[in-house]
């Protein structure tokens, strides 16, 4: 199986720059998020508005496409060369799709395949699709 044999029923390109999910912090008063992380996650609501309707008795797949810009510092042979293909600076793969998946659903566990990827580009941005993967199916022995 693989996630090009189910319908995609969201697919936006976002110029915002990946970033990764946070941990959430203790403090006096308990647990929280800081304000920068909360701006982002409403930034990229915005951004990817209007989101598609999920029903809460489906899965579905979740792919993000993480994009980072090619250093300014980078010659022009690397500048050529580099988009496209695979990169290793953060944020981690398993951070970016979390925090666009914080932002696109209200029950992550309705997400049951994860894809995430890290590339090379002119700009920085995220790819986003939301595949249909059908209803769930519960069973219980």
């Amino acid at each position: 199986m693989n996630l090009g044999d189910f319908e995609i029923i969201y697919e936006k390109h976002v110029d915002m720059p990946p970033f990764p999910k946070e941990r959430p912090r203790l403090g006096k008063n308990g647990a929280y998020m800081r304000d920068e992380y909360h701006a982002r996650k409403e930034e990229l609501a915005w951004m990817l508005n209007p989101m598609p309707e999920i029903d809460a008795q489906n899965m579905y797949g979740l792919q993000v496409v993480a994009i980072r810009s090619v250093p300014k510092s980078a010659g022009k042979a690397v500048k050529q060369a580099l988009p496209g293909n695979f990169c290793r600076p953060g944020p981690d793969g398993d951070n970016a799709i979390g925090a666009v998946a914080d932002v696109m659903f209200l029950n992550d566990s309705q997400i049951a395949w994860w894809d995430a990827k890290k590339i090379w580009g002119e700009t920085a941005g995220m790819i986003i699709r939301i595949y249909d993967l059908g209803p769930a199916e519960m069973v219980v022995r």
